[in-house]
């Protein structure tokens, strides 16, 4: 219809590339709610579908390139929404050179889904003098709008994020 109205414009010449364009989103989609599918069937009946069309890209090609890597992909998928909700800040960290050499090559069964330096840097420069936030600052940058503080426990425990640096242990109580 966009074609017929602004026919001279030329717009008939660009038809085919756009045509071509709606056939590799569709092609995106229904790859991502293929694996969706076969992963869980209650994840893919809550995903909507307009918010997975505009993220799209970037989701096919963190499923193609973590193919193999299926503790990433589980993790991914079962924080589905926290994904769809900080996409960028997961996909700078899972494209980064320290992700791959920590997770990827040794094989890590429970990579985060965010920077673990990140998340401390935050807190971090709460605690440290001036001399050490400039260092701090200069080395790693915190995330604008996530810290430990700001995630809930659960979630932190879904995500596989280890814990803050401050701490020593945990100590667990059995009721009988």
């Amino acid at each position: 219809m966009q074609t017929n109205k602004t026919w001279y414009r030329g717009s008939y010449f660009t038809l085919h590339k756009k045509i071509q364009k709606a056939k590799e989103k569709y092609q995106e989609i229904s790859y991502i709610t293929k694996e969706l599918k076969a992963f869980n069937q209650k994840l893919y009946e809550q995903i909507d579908i307009i918010e997975l069309a505009n993220s799209s890209q970037e989701i096919y090609s963190l499923l193609q390139t973590y193919k193999d890597y299926p503790p990433l992909l589980q993790t991914l998928f079962l924080n589905f929404s926290f994904f769809m909700q900080y996409p960028n800040e997961i996909l700078q960290w899972l494209n980064s050179k320290e992700f791959k050499e920590q997770y990827i090559k040794t094989n890590h069964s429970y990579p985060p889904l965010l920077n673990p330096d990140r998340l401390n840097a935050k807190r971090e420069s709460k605690e440290c003098n001036v001399e050490s936030q400039r260092e701090n600052r200069d080395s790693i940058q915190p995330y604008p709008n996530l810290s430990y503080e700001s995630i809930p426990a659960e979630l932190a425990w879904d995500l596989n994020l280890p814990l803050p640096r401050n701490y020593c242990g945990i100590l667990v109580f059995f009721l009988d």
